[in-house]
This record gives structure tokens, C-alpha cells and sequence, in this order.
């Protein structure tokens, strides 16, 4: 059986500089004009590397389909990713015209 679990980004995976303040254990999921943009914490970050090895994860965001391009999760590319509001599916990170 395949377990497929949806998760939404940002401020729920993934943080702002200025929404993770405080942490010391950052680290940089996503890079904009050559500066971190958005972080994980360390655990968090071991964490979803250990959940992908055990279920498909289809990342689901507000971003566009560039905008979740720049996102490096740990385990790699995901399968599929649901942004744009569900208005585009991508499939191995193109949007799937289905």
C-alpha cells in the first residue's frame, strides 16, 4: 500500500528569516538572488527526510509554479506538487496538462 501525504509550505514546513527568529539550528531550503530565503530546522529537516523515505510527498502551496522550483526539501524533487492555489499540478516538477 502507498501512504500519500500532502503537506502545505510556508509557515508549516518551511520558515522566513524573520518568522524563524529565535531558532539556532537553521537550515536553508531556499536561496533568492544569492540569499537564504526560507529555512527548516535541523530536526524538522531529518524529519521530513525520514517521512519521504516512507510515503509519497505531494508538497501543496500558494507559490507558483517558479516560486516552488526554488525549494530544495530534503530526499530531493518530489514526485508531485499541488501550487498555484491547486492550479497547477506538477508531475517530476513540470504541470502536468491533465
Amino acid at each position: 500500500m502507498t501512504i500519500v501525504v500532502a503537506c502545505d509550505l510556508d509557515r508549516t514546513l518551511i520558515y522566513s528569516a524573520a518568522a524563524g527568529a529565535g531558532a539556532s539550528d537553521l537550515v536553508c531550503v531556499e536561496v533568492l538572488e544569492s540569499r537564504p530565503q526560507s529555512f527548516m530546522t535541523e530536526a524538522a529537516h531529518a524529519l521530513l527526510a525520514q517521512l519521504r523515505r516512507a510515503v509519497v510527498l505531494v508538497p501543496t502551496t500558494t507559490r507558483t509554479p517558479a516560486q516552488y522550483g526554488r525549494v530544495e526539501l530534503p530526499g530531493g524533487p518530489a514526485p508531485f506538487a499541488v501550487v498555484s492555489n491547486g492550479g497547477h499540478i506538477l508531475v517530476d516538477g513540470l504541470a502536468d496538462p491533465e
